[in-house]
């Protein structure tokens, strides 16, 4: 299966989980968040995506 590495790095790390099949790893794939064009996002909502955003992106080690 593939999953995030959020998923799985800590068991990766530990040596639970090994990873197979490396040269046939897909393209990164980004997280969307979807919402209707004709609503406004609340404050709450905007905040939300904005630490997503930032979060997501930055390098593990910095987490």
């Amino acid at each position: 299966m593939q999953l995030p590495d959020y998923y799985v790095q800590p068991y990766l790390e530990t040596g639970e989980l090994v990873e197979v099949l490396t040269p046939y790893r897909g393209d990164q794939e980004g997280i969307w968040a979807l919402y209707p064009q004709n609503r406004m996002l609340t404050s709450k909502i905007r905040t939300l995506i904005d630490y997503l955003s930032e979060a997501l992106n930055r390098e593990p080690h910095d987490q």
